[in-house]
């Protein structure tokens, strides 16, 4: 099969990943609709994709931003030969999920907001897997981070361009930058055909700021009760209780913190991840917060499954 137009006899394995996606698209339902292009670059802006969609999924619209950046479908054309190999990649966070290590949290900058940004497209590329365990939780400067080994081991266009703008920092505001780019790229892949009349989409909540998901946010769907106690995991603690109040605040030795981070901080000195550090009694069992919110992101149909591609 040759060019770009969609051929439905055609199995999708022989099939562009832009094919895919447009034939999928063009049947379009409430769950499965053909936005606009602006609508689209919005939504993804707040969208944790890495938890929305498969792997596989994700990986084709990663490679579809390969194949468009060498020239494939676009106006100026291409001299490469083939298009970028398919299912080889591996999908690598540019700042790890697992980030404290290498990866200081800026002052201003809350632990559950940079949790989220993590997940937004722009801080996701291919790698091959021998680079991506390389790597995956390593620093993005210095000696043995992710720019140097980039710069000896990868040829892909969507590194090289990721390069020439980021060489020097990466962080919330990059990820933001580039979420914006990779979501540009992805409406022209696949604009939205002439004629054709978008459905809306589902109103997605921010990746950061007011609307990320919280303790009000919990409480407001009967996840927990306002005045529950909850209780340090660390035994350096042991005995200490705090109280979530019916506005979600954590009130605490008679001070209120506005987060599970913010509590933990004052006792810890440190930044720390509340969600882990604080558990909540649910019957007769001791339960860490985290998991409650991940009931939570469950029900609202967030896949939060991780796998081993970093």
């Amino acid at each position: 099969m040759t060019g770009d137009s969609p051929d439905t006899a055609t199995p999708y394995v022989w099939q562009t990943p832009k094919n895919i996606v447009q034939k999928e698209l063009t049947e379009q339902t409430e769950a499965l609709a053909w936005p606009g292009d602006q609508a689209l670059i919005e939504w993804i802006a707040h969208m944790p994709i890495y938890r929305k969609l498969s792997r596989s999924r994700l990986r084709m619209v990663l490679e579809a931003v390969e194949d468009h950046l060498l020239g494939w479908g676009t106006e100026k054309g291409t001299y490469q030969e083939t298009r970028v190999k398919r299912h080889s990649f591996h999908i690598e966070h540019l700042m790890p999920q697992e980030w404290s290590k290498h990866w200081p949290l800026p002052e201003e900058t809350d632990e559950t907001e940079r949790d989220a940004r993590v997940q937004l497209l722009g801080n996701l590329t291919l790698l091959p897997q021998r680079l991506n365990s390389k790597v995956s939780n390593g620093p993005w400067t210095g000696d043995g981070g992710k720019v140097e080994n980039l710069r000896k081991h990868d040829n892909l266009i969507i590194n090289r361009t990721l390069l020439r703008q980021y060489d020097d920092f990466w962080s919330e505001g990059e990820i933001d930058s580039r979420t914006t780019a990779l979501s540009e790229i992805i409406a022209e892949i696949w604009p939205v055909p002439e004629g054709h009349a978008p459905l809306a989409i589902r109103e997605q909540k921010p990746a950061s700021g007011s609307a990320r998901i919280d303790l009000a946010d919990l409480l407001s769907a009967d996840f927990i009760e306002g005045g529950a106690t909850i209780y340090p995991r660390s035994e350096k603690f042991e005995g200490l209780r705090a109280t979530i109040n019916s506005e979600g605040a954590i009130e605490l030795g008679g001070q209120k913190f506005d987060s599970l981070s913010a509590a933990a901080k004052h006792l810890t000195g440190r930044p720390t991840n509340g969600w882990w550090w604080w558990t909540i009694e649910v019957g007769s069992d001791q339960h860490e917060l985290r998991e409650i919110r991940q009931e939570y992101l469950d029900a609202q149909g967030c896949d939060d499954t991780e796998d081993d591609e970093d």
